[in-house]
């Protein structure tokens, strides 16, 4: 079913599995053909990164969609509910509310600029940095098909064309290549100190190096989903919601004094019976309540009378094998005890 939009002849004598062709001339017909997603047209070139599984595409940008807008992926937006317009829009993205009421988001390694243009009517604007010229070119058509004004697509490298952007971000869609992201360009995505981002993932190893540098610096995990666009293969998209929380406003400090509550830090761990456990089903054999009190007072572990003691101790009776010691400390260990 359906036809060829155009054959093209492509040479490519590169080692990389990068689409990144030395010479191409078409063959038959034309140089693009057109997509629709979401409600929206695409026009889309050889050249030009644009998802090949279209339904899968629009599971995926929806998903985004509703992590910006608040909503969540799976349940049913409006317009959709009674079988009307697909690209049917929630009314407010999620911002910062100290921020403007027209909010500036940037759809980075943009593509064919296919997710900024699906956010543009809940965004006051639209800023997308794509590499390849072609997409870019790609991207800014299919704005004017799409009749949107509030987009703006720039090529060239995420990490240089960030500082020639004269509005600072309330919001950040991320979607980069399989690499991941460039550190320095990461560290500048930081220090916009929006409070949430997207982050959109076709490779898991990527995201979880990245995700180590947005961890350290106060970034977690909000929600997540996953969108299978290639059935039967090992690849999956991820898409997650990424917060910072406000210090200031959201993060309240607790001091428990372990002297007023009457136990120690080390009493709140573990019981002796939770200890015998551990050290039985790691070592297959058993250690007495009167071996654990022998190598908690070693480490310096005071007791409270009557708490957790053994009633039949007795100084008199034999220490601790060097076997069962080490045993006992390594529980104190997995516990926190010591």
């Amino acid at each position: 079913e359906g036809s060829y939009a155009g054959i093209f002849h492509a040479i490519d004598d590169k080692m990389s599995d990068a689409v990144k062709v030395d010479y191409a001339t078409p063959l038959y017909g034309k140089e693009y053909f057109y997509e629709e997603l979401l409600g929206l047209k695409f026009k889309v070139t050889a050249f030009s990164f644009f998802q090949t599984n279209t339904p899968g595409a629009e599971v995926l940008y929806d998903a985004v969609r509703r992590y910006v807008t608040g909503g969540v992926p799976g349940q049913n937006t409006p317009g959709q509910e009674d079988g009307g317009d697909r690209s049917s829009r929630a009314e407010k993205v999620c911002v910062d509310e100290n921020r403007s009421g027209s909010p500036v988001l940037y759809d980075l390694y943009s593509g064919t600029g296919t997710i900024g243009q699906v956010l543009s009517p809940v965004a006051g604007k639209v800023y997308g940095i794509e590499l390849i010229p072609e997409a870019v070119d790609a991207a800014r058509e299919n704005v004017a098909l799409n009749g949107i004004t509030n987009c703006e697509f720039i090529a060239g490298d995420v990490l240089e064309k960030l500082a020639e952007l004269p509005e600072k971000p309330d919001y950040i869609v991320l979607d980069p290549p399989r690499e991941g992201i460039n550190p320095k360009a990461l560290a500048q995505i930081i220090d916009y100190g929006v409070g949430e981002m997207v982050y959109i993932s076709c490779k898991a190893s990527s995201f979880k190096r990245d995700m180590v540098t947005l961890r350290a610096n106060g970034w977690r995990v909000k929600r997540y989903c996953l969108v299978d666009l290639f059935p039967q293969t090992m690849h999956v998209e991820t898409v997650c919601l990424l917060s910072k929380l406000s210090e200031a406003k959201n993060h309240i400090t607790v001091k428990l004094d372990m002297e007023e509550m009457n136990v120690s830090a080390a009493e709140s761990k573990a019981t002796y019976q939770e200890i015998q456990r551990w050290v039985q089903e790691k070592y297959d054999f058993h250690v007495t309540n009167l071996n654990i009190a022998q190598v908690k007072r070693k480490h310096g572990i005071i007791e409270r009378e009557n708490y957790n003691k053994p009633k039949s101790e007795d100084s008199r009776q034999p220490g601790c094998t060097d076997k069962k010691v080490k045993a006992i400390e390594e529980a104190l260990r997995f516990f926190q005890m010591i």
